[in-house]
């Protein structure tokens, strides 16, 4: 039950170079073994157990924000790989600590993206029946390490606090996208547990589509998150949220001035065009929708739009071959 490489890998933890260092705490959650989690954790709140890691003899040195960082990845990778549902949640405990602590100032903004990642590759067990604790009560917590559910809500909290710098909130699109997509939906209306997803994907989904709509207020950065979230969750079947998921990606070029935006457009609409839904009606219904968008653009398009309408097509093609559909 041990993995000999964690002792290995754990010596080069003080090594003097910065570079060194980092990567052997990343490196423990690439091996993936559930025994380096306390190291990861008291590296990645700076315990002093975790000085004690980076240091060599004498007085213990603070873990430096760039190893704690890795560390925060490492913890993510580790509860990626794990089937226990228990070290999933005190993982996720953990980097909530973080994103409520040290993670709120602006120095700290590495810590805080780190955090966010790591919470998106630790999707929690589903609780169909969850719901958040009443706010008119005193008492009421609610960590978001309970389940998945909780997950899901706790992380737009925290993308709609102001106070938090807009480059760290601008990682919760992507985390919430993936914590949608680890729920099955093969099974979406077999169980209560995915058919809840269900709705927490248009609960989420509804939130981005504002966000990129015409009358948004959000910086560039977020608007790109956004768009590249809505490509992750979104699919080419009948349901009206993937309707409008697909139109919102579409209209980008006509809303949103930033290039870049613009040119995610193209690619997060070729994945959603490219991915079957398992909703109502026809699996494929906005496909072809999708690929005379994708052409217009190619053959009309502003000139640096066109090599990623280009991009986008290869994408939405390839994606149909991977699905066992026929491409153009």
């Amino acid at each position: 039950g041990q993995a000999g490489f964690a002792d290995v890998i754990s010596e080069f933890l003080s090594d003097s170079s910065q570079e060194i260092k980092e990567t052997a705490a990343l490196s423990l959650g690439i091996l993936g073994n559930e025994s380096s989690r306390d190291k990861l954790t008291a590296l990645a709140l700076n315990t002093p157990e975790g000085r004690s890691l980076v240091s060599k003899g004498g007085a213990a040195n603070e873990v430096d924000d760039r190893t704690r960082s890795f560390a925060i990845y490492g913890l993510g990778l580790l509860g990626y790989r794990t089937a226990d549902n228990g070290i999933r949640q005190e993982i996720v405990d953990t980097l909530i600590a973080i994103l409520e602590g040290d993670g709120m100032t602006s120095s700290q903004r590495d810590l805080s993206v780190a955090a966010l990642s790591a919470i998106g590759l630790v999707p929690l067990d589903s609780q169909p029946d969850w719901t958040p604790p009443d706010e008119k009560d005193d008492d009421a917590t609610f960590r978001g390490n309970e389940c998945r559910e909780a997950q899901v809500q706790w992380t737009p909290d925290y993308y709609g606090n102001e106070e938090i710098n807009f480059l760290v909130r601008a990682q919760c699109p992507t985390t919430l996208a993936r914590l949608i997509q680890f729920a099955d939906p093969r099974a979406q209306f077999e169980n209560e547990a995915d058919k809840n997803f269900r709705d927490l994907k248009t609960l989420v989904a509804r939130q981005l589509v504002e966000d990129i709509g015409r009358h948004s207020d959000k910086q560039n950065e977020i608007q790109q998150s956004c768009i590249l979230a809505l490509g992750l969750i979104g699919d080419a079947d009948e349901d009206e949220i993937d309707a409008d998921i697909r139109k919102a990606l579409t209209e980008v070029t006509k809303n949103i001035v930033d290039i870049q935006s613009r040119n995610f457009s193209m690619v997060a609409l070729a994945h959603v065009g490219g991915r079957p839904g398992q909703g109502d009606g026809d699996a494929l219904a906005g496909t072809d929708d999708v690929r005379k968008t994708l052409m217009g653009q190619l053959s009309k398009g502003q000139g640096s739009l066109k090599p990623w309408a280009g991009l986008g097509l290869g994408v939405l093609e390839r994606s149909l071959v991977d699905a066992g559909e026929t491409p153009s």
